[in-house]
């Protein structure tokens, strides 16, 4: 079976073989302790492990099915869905971004695509709260009119502003709304139907979500975070970027070179990813997410051993967030 086909498959509830079920007592104790969240486990294209335990804080269960907002892993579609414009020779990462929006002030013009994806152009870290309402034009301007951080491409600042431009930049060139572009050429292609900004009513899944979430526009964080999703539909995702579905391979290659060292640790950071090495020596291609009112998502491929972690939460643990406590007690007991 090919990857693409096993990945439209529905994903629902699985535990399989002795990791699996030696990671299910563990967090079955944990959620006992007070964990709430899902998380799934893969070998290669075997998903052994997607489940939900406990509650969230508003006391939702947590299922395999459950929506949860992944916050900044929103960013890989972004910067997937630049390279695959760029792939179709409607846009190029060297483009200045003046070539795309008007009345962009000279410090701005020296800004490309590439010094967006990489979070060098110099932008703030954010102008806004995620969920203000924000037209996208006075958005545009409003960033624009405000001094750079750096001079494009001389420094690393992690930028939401910067993906929030690149969503900009995507329905200048394909007439589309960012939602419905990434919806048409990503999410209804790939059977990804608990993805996007906004969700059919008829899905009737329960959503962990930020509570002041309305209607919007909300263009402080457009393109940069904010997109719901499931653990299974990532996988999906997963499955198809790494499979050849939606970029060619030199394309996706791209986005997982380390093209900047970041101010985090040893990490490096690519187009819409980070890049690090693991104390095995092995690579670890990641993001991380967290909306506003404290719900967290991990996004963890080991590339060398080939197995993929995503976890889900909204809960703390002890003070700490429950997602990073998870992570690496689950490396632990995945690595030794």
């Amino acid at each position: 079976m090919a990857k693409g086909q096993k990945g439209r498959q529905e994903i629902e509830e699985v535990c399989k073989g002795p990791l699996a079920s030696k990671i299910d007592l563990f967090l079955t104790d944990m959620a006992r302790n007070g964990f709430g969240g899902t998380v799934l486990i893969a070998e290669g294209d075997d998903v052994v492990l997607n489940k939900g335990f406990g509650f969230s804080r508003e006391g939702i269960r947590c299922t395999a099915s459950t929506i949860f907002d992944i916050g900044s892993i929103t960013k890989q579609f972004t910067a997937t869905a630049i390279l695959r414009l760029e792939e179709e020779g409607l846009v190029s990462v060297n483009d200045s971004i003046s070539k795309y929006f008007d009345h962009v002030p000279e410090d701005k013009a020296r800004i490309t695509i590439h010094h967006l994806l990489t979070h060098t152009a110099g932008l703030l870290h954010s102008y806004g709260e995620d969920y203000e309402i924000a037209f996208r034009d006075e958005t545009l301007k409003k960033m624009f009119e405000q001094p750079l951080k750096f001079q494009p491409g001389t420094a690393y600042s992690y930028s939401n502003g910067g993906y929030s431009v690149l969503a900009a930049l995507i329905e200048r060139v394909t007439g589309r709304s960012f939602e419905e572009y990434l919806r048409s050429t990503f999410f209804d292609p790939l059977g990804m139907r608990y993805t996007g900004y906004s969700l059919p009513e008829q899905l009737k899944v329960p959503v962990v979500m930020d509570k002041s979430r309305k209607d919007g526009p909300y263009w402080y964080l457009y393109g940069n975070g904010g997109l719901l999703s499931t653990t299974g539909d990532l996988f999906r995702w997963h499955l198809a970027l790494h499979g050849g579905e939606v970029l060619s391979e030199l394309q996706k290659k791209r986005l997982f070179i380390p093209y900047v060292k970041t101010d985090e640790g040893t990490s490096f950071y690519g187009y819409g990813w980070f890049i690090d090495m693991t104390s095995r020596g092995t690579t670890l291609i990641s993001h991380s997410g967290e909306s506003g009112e404290g719900i967290n998502s991990d996004f963890l491929y080991y590339k060398d051993e080939d197995i993929l972690m995503i976890i889900f939460s909204d809960v703390r643990l002890n003070g700490k967030i429950a997602v990073d406590v998870i992570e690496e007690l689950l490396e632990g007991i995945i690595f030794g």
